[in-house]
């Protein structure tokens, strides 16, 4: 392995400060704060600067901020990422610490199409194919995301739905909905009580662009009879975590989920 040249290391740390500062910083600033001389800091901003890569937020007071070249850089590699191949390492991460079925899906025109799923060899079997749709309102995956959608978009899907009542356990009242979408939100994932079916418990969370605007969603398929409140607690952190960080890699710059 080849040795870490220091003056890219520096510029790369001087990015990655404005990155984390999210505000103009000073020469001085920039110098005190990663431990560089001055006269380096100032070489290495003005390459940066030269560039593109920094830019000045006040020319008079020589406070630098991050530049359209940094942009353009993270737009290609966004452009080049794939939902399916980036979710997919973080699906298997979840079958493996958990030992149940992941998924990963997306809405299209109202309905959950499933996209990628994981399984474990001696989890459960579903009966979601790849490809396959789902109507949104009795589903983990569905209500993952529909809670990030606006309450108008929710009623437009719910009222083109086919609402059924697949076991006792199926929301089919549109205001009961959006009471369950609440609890959502503040615990921080969806669930599938049974709803679907009576054997099956499911946990998901939205994942998120660079907009910020929810594009999938990812769960843990869990036989219900197995079920208690400590697996619960670690499945849904785990849920949490691999969303959030099929999030990032998409460019979500947002800490929460909800």
């Amino acid at each position: 392995m080849g040795k870490v040249n220091r003056t890219v290391k520096r510029a790369l740390d001087i990015l990655q400060l404005l990155k984390d500062k999210n505000k103009p910083m000073t020469i001085t600033q920039i110098s005190i704060a990663l431990d560089i001389p001055r006269s380096s800091t100032f070489d290495i901003l003005y390459t940066l600067l030269q560039e593109g890569y920094i830019e000045y937020d006040n020319k008079a007071l020589k406070t630098y901020m991050l530049g359209l070249k940094v942009f353009e850089v993270g737009a290609a590699y966004l452009n080049n990422t794939d939902l399916s191949p980036t979710a997919r390492p973080f699906l298997e991460k979840m079958m493996a610490e958990s030992g149940a079925t992941a998924f990963l899906a997306i809405e299209n025109n109202g309905q959950l199409v499933y996209l990628d799923k994981v399984e474990a060899p001696t989890a459960i079997r579903t009966s979601a194919i790849l490809g396959s749709r789902s109507e949104m309102y009795c589903t983990g995956l569905g209500k993952a995301l529909l809670t990030t959608y606006p309450e108008s978009k929710i009623r437009r899907i719910f009222d083109k739905s086919n609402v059924k009542k697949h076991t006792e356990n199926t929301i089919t009242d549109f205001d009961a909905l959006m009471k369950e979408f609440k609890k959502t939100r503040v615990r921080g994932y969806a669930i599938d009580n049974r709803e679907t079916d009576r054997e099956v418990f499911c946990i998901a969370a939205p994942v998120f662009d660079m907009t910020g605007n929810s594009v999938a969603a990812i769960s843990l398929a869990i036989m219900y009879a197995k079920l208690d409140k400590s697996l619960i607690d670690k499945y849904s952190e785990l849920v949490i975590n691999c969303a959030l960080q099929i999030s990032k890699r998409l460019g979500y710059m947002g800490e929460k989920l909800y």
